[in-house]
């Protein structure tokens, strides 16, 4: 599942706490935090400690600051860590990732785009891909949408009740929908093609630690706990090492109207 990354550290370090942080909501999916928790007690390393993010802005803002841990994250904000406060970059999900915006095909005064302005799109947490796609698609208009954060796109879109026009959520996810509702949605716009989510961590993480969760990504019972997590942006829980030619500076440039590089502030 994970390629190598690094030897066996000759010298171990601290057993100071590591905070392994996952985008996964504990309310959505209670069981698969069970087993992440039971897993990693059984076989991971003592001193890292799963946190979900229940607690949007704290990772967030972690990512943003630079603060310590080990993070899965998208990847605008794996290249802001890397190149404001030069994380370490792991392992990436191999699969590409794109954000599509869809809307029902009974919409019948939507037809492209811009026809969205001003109307309501559902998307995730903000500054997530999916909610920075509800302002950055528009083109020709003075006005976006305005964006609505459900806890789930994609359950969203399985409603018959939502009071959204548009969906933001990413083209893995969008494929699915096709296949389970066919003929409901239609795409209105797709984003370029990044590369995946991607762990990284902070320069500060010893060695041994980012060995160990290599190595627990090898054992199959924290393989099968964490691939619901990869499967919430690929079709496969596969991984591959991350390099920084995979995450460039260009990558920040979603987020230039929210959060200011250390250079300009």
């Amino acid at each position: 599942m994970v390629p190598p990354l690094l030897e066996r550290p000759v010298l171990a370090r601290s057993p100071a706490t590591v905070e392994l942080y996952l985008p996964l909501s504990s309310a959505l999916h209670p069981e698969t935090v069970h087993r992440l928790n039971v897993a990693l007690a059984e076989h991971g390393p003592p001193n890292l400690a799963l946190v979900t993010t229940d607690h949007w802005s704290r990772y967030q803002n972690n990512l943003r600051y630079g603060r310590p841990g080990i993070y899965l994250s998208a990847p605008h904000f794996s290249a802001w860590a890397v190149h404001e406060h030069q994380f370490r970059l792991l392992w990436r999900i191999s699969e590409p990732l794109k954000v599509v915006i869809a809307t029902r095909r009974a919409e019948a005064d939507l037809f492209e785009i811009n026809d969205l302005a001003g109307r309501a799109i559902c998307t995730h947490h903000p500054l997530n891909l999916e909610y920075l796609a509800a302002n950055s698609a528009f083109t020709n208009t003075l006005t976006t949408a305005t964006p609505v954060t459900v806890p789930s796109v994609f359950r969203e879109m399985h409603s018959d009740s939502s009071n959204c026009q548009g969906f933001a959520l990413s083209d893995h996810y969008f494929r699915q929908l096709e296949e389970s509702r066919p003929d409901v949605y239609i795409r209105l716009w797709q984003s370029r093609v990044w590369n995946n989510y991607a762990f990284i961590a902070h320069p500060d993480i010893p060695g041994d630690t980012i060995y160990a969760l290599r190595e627990l990504l090898q054992v199959p019972e924290f393989r099968t706990a964490v691939a619901p997590v990869l499967l919430q942006f690929a079709e496969k829980a596969s991984l591959t090492v991350a390099t920084a030619d995979d995450y460039p500076p260009e990558y920040r440039d979603t987020l230039a109207s929210y959060w200011k590089p250390r250079q300009s502030q």
